[in-house]
């Protein structure tokens, strides 16, 4: 049975329904805990992860089971926080990994003692992504004059209404740059002797593969302590 299917049953028996956005905790045995993340990330999702991580008692064996392709940056901090904390007071911290486990999905879930995953998950995306577009040269064919007033020339650039000019994209580029950087430190100091060279370009590996980049600890199917979520 898929791990996604294993966690719906889980919720079902225990009378909740999963939305496509959700953070759930279930308590499938007194010593045994599911945290529950599911869809894209944002503010308000880190928030509820922080809060779910917070609740779970000391002393607990927890699962968490992820399936998320990531999402934003804002907000992260507050969820990997709450979750090592978590799994500095839990007996254990599991990360079981879904159908996908990427980019800020991944950086919350690498934060824990080990990492499994099926072998059809789709694991890593470890990096940065920002993007922008102009609507300028459209807007000035079209007759209309725009203007962008700064106290700054780095403050909010590019807006759409920048020209996309070398500068705007290595101010981008600059702040992408810093962000993954940090992501990259946090991967490496919590997946010890990880080879970060061949993770850092960004890529998904599924399966086996998660596990021979470093990424994951074995496959769900090899776990036996799997079999308690």
């Amino acid at each position: 049975m898929a791990l996604h299917e294993r966690f719906k049953l889980l919720a079902m028996a225990s009378g909740v329904d999963i939305p496509p956005k959700a953070v759930l905790t279930l308590n499938v045995a007194p010593d045994v805990t599911v945290l529950g993340i599911s869809g894209a990330l944002e503010p308000s999702v880190y928030s509820a992860i922080a809060s779910a991580a917070e609740r779970i008692p000391a002393g607990k064996h927890v699962f968490m089971y992820i399936n998320s392709p990531g999402g934003t940056v804002l907000g992260l901090s507050r969820a990997v926080t709450a979750v090592k904390s978590l799994a500095q007071r839990s007996a254990s911290l599991t990360t079981v990994a879904g159908d996908v486990m990427a980019s800020a999905a991944y950086w919350i879930g690498s934060t824990a003692d080990r990492v499994i995953a099926s072998p059809l998950s789709a694991v890593g995306s470890i990096g940065v992504i920002n993007m922008a577009a102009s609507m300028k040269r459209m807007l000035s064919e079209a007759g209309i004059d725009t203007a962008v007033v700064r106290s700054g020339p780095l403050k909010a650039r590019p807006t759409m209404l920048d020209e996309l000019d070398e500068g705007a994209v290595a101010s981008l580029k600059r702040v992408v740059d810093s962000f993954a950087q940090r992501f990259f430190a946090h991967v490496e100091k919590e997946r010890m002797g990880i080879d970060m060279e061949k993770i850092k370009d960004g890529a998904i590996f599924v399966g086996e593969e998660a596990v021979a980049a470093g990424l994951v600890d074995e496959i769900a199917e090899k776990n036996r302590s799997f079999r308690r979520f």
